[in-house]
């Protein structure tokens, strides 16, 4: 099997997984608008099988920010989501990433169109050996074309393992 064949069949493997997990790991808010859940296991999915035509034109809102520690960095427009992305990706393998787990998710709905979500992720090497863990923690807003991330905040775990409190 090759190595595309193996990331798109541990793509979906992992897409599976995710799914399951969200539904049963996911704090969800009662009257939860529809849909969150999905795009976060498919933005996942897409990530594991490094589809940068998805993460660049299916997920960020036109203006978008991802807030590195103090560096606030615009993503304009889909070149910019993919340029991001295919830097994070290649930093990763440097370090044997194969793919992440999702382990955790809480979700804040404010108002109707409106969820922050906050995901903690174990990032793994082909053969399950643990790379780390960290928090991502995305702003979504729900527009005509679906739920859009707004923000994207990557952060280390808390003293006590979880991303919040």
């Amino acid at each position: 099997m090759g190595r595309r064949q193996t990331i798109e069949t541990t793509g979906e493997i992992m897409r599976r997984l995710l799914i399951a997990l969200l539904l049963v790991c996911g704090n969800s808010v009662a009257g939860e608008p529809d849909g969150v859940d999905a795009v976060l296991s498919n933005f996942y999915a897409d990530f594991n099988g490094r589809e940068l035509d998805s993460l660049s034109n299916e997920y960020f809102y036109p203006g978008a920010h991802a807030v590195f520690g103090g560096h606030v960095t615009m993503l304009a427009n889909q070149d910019d989501v993919r340029g991001m992305f295919s830097a994070i990706l290649a930093s990763l393998e440097k370090r044997g990433y194969h793919h992440s787990v999702v382990k955790d998710v809480s979700k804040v709905r404010l108002g109707d169109n409106y969820v922050v979500a906050t995901i903690l992720i174990d990032r793994m090497k082909l053969d399950g050996t643990k790379i780390d863990t960290v928090c991502s923690s995305y702003s979504m807003v729900k527009v005509a074309a679906g739920w859009r991330f707004l923000a994207w905040v990557p952060t280390e775990p808390l003293p006590n393992g979880r991303c919040t409190q």
